[in-house]
């Protein structure tokens, strides 16, 4: 990927699905943190370069800097090999470091980037509002993600694909804290 693959959006989508998710993480006690590349190139903090090694391990680096406990990607089909690309420089640089992908275009092809992609962990399946939490703890090693609903994982050389997670009321999820998007 090269800088062109960023660009300042013509209007600005907040991220409700990100800023629940983190809401409800942190309302369990994670420390979670939200980083849009787009913005971070807009605003200078991530430096592209016209050669993808060099962009790839500088956003890897950004992310790694963090010294996250996990790490999950919001996906969408115009941005999904960039995710697969920083999820791969990750793993290669941080083997144990669980990754999850998440979002509309991991949703719809979890099996299949499961099977293509041996460095992504997990794929969040749907509206996972109600399981995000055992999710994390199971990709933490703290529970089996056997009997969590909404997530596909490896299993052995198969895929394994648990039910769908059950929806949430709107009215139960916590206060979303806006100030984790850098744009506003």
């Amino acid at each position: 990927m090269t800088p062109s693959a960023f660009h300042r959006s013509m209007s600005f989508d907040l991220p409700l699905g990100l800023l629940n998710l983190a809401a409800i993480l942190r309302q369990a006690g994670h420390q979670v943190e939200i980083l849009d590349f787009n913005a971070l190139y807009q605003d200078g903090s991530l430096r592209l370069v016209g050669d993808e090694a060099e962009n790839l391990a500088a956003m890897r680096d950004l992310l790694l800097a963090r010294q996250p406990e996990l790490l999950g990607f919001s996906t969408f089909c115009f941005s999904y090999h960039i995710a697969l690309l920083v999820a791969r420089a990750v793993k290669e640089k941080r083997s144990g470091l669980p990754v999850i992908l998440g979002g509309p275009q991991a949703s719809l092809t979890a099996k299949s980037t499961l099977q293509a992609f041996p460095w992504v962990d997990a794929v969040a399946v749907g509206e996972t509002e109600q399981t995000v939490e055992r999710i994390v703890a199971g990709l933490l090693g703290k529970t089996s993600l056997a009997e969590i609903p909404g997530v596909a994982y490896p299993e052995g050389k198969s895929i394994r694909l648990n039910a769908p997670a059950p929806l949430l009321d709107l009215k139960d999820l916590p206060e979303p804290d806006y100030g984790m998007v850098s744009a506003l």
